[in-house]
């Protein structure tokens, strides 16, 4: 994992996403289409003909699917628990031009992700805006997948995660 990509990762997302804006709508968009571009830029990385992949027009969660199976080192369980509320958000927002239980979906997801990520420093505090703590919530789920994404051991770490291996495979065999 190199530093180079998660900062491209970091100032990518807060390019996109102002803490200014009163849109909470444009905040879930962009929020979601970040991360699906983050998971289909993976995707396109072990492929070897991204045409392809590009023309199955895969939906967000057939993407998650799919780079479920394609990674070796899994995110925590609630980065994938994250990306199917934020996908529901979106999902409440595209469909209906008055979502029902839009702001209860809402308050969940930033509930959600506080108590999943255990943060040490709660990141959320110093947020008093809904529409802020949202951002912020996306943007963890976004920070854990990218980092979980780009994540490819090395040295010691790479050579004990091969022998962790080599011991569950034999433990099944």
């Amino acid at each position: 994992m190199s530093q180079q990509e998660l900062q491209k990762d970091f100032l990518k997302f807060w390019n996109h996403i102002s803490l200014r804006t009163i849109d909470e709508t444009l905040i879930v968009l962009k929020g979601h289409l970040l991360l699906e571009d983050l998971m289909r830029e993976y995707c396109a990385s072990r492929v070897q003909h991204e045409k392809y992949l590009e023309e199955a027009k895969l939906s967000f969660l057939q993407l998650t699917h799919l780079v479920k199976a394609f990674h070796k080192y899994q995110p925590p369980e609630w980065v994938w628990a994250a990306l199917k509320k934020v996908n529901g958000l979106r999902n409440k927002l595209a469909h209906k031009l008055i979502p029902i239980d839009y702001e209860k979906s809402r308050d969940e997801f930033i509930d959600f992700v506080k108590k999943a990520s255990k943060s040490e420093t709660d990141m959320f505090s110093v947020f008093t805006h809904k529409i802020e703590q949202l951002a912020m919530a996306i943007f963890i789920a976004h920070t854990a997948l990218s980092v979980s994404l780009r994540f490819e051991p090395k040295g010691l770490l790479s050579l004990n995660l091969l022998l962790d291996e080599a011991k569950n495979d034999d433990a099944v065999s």
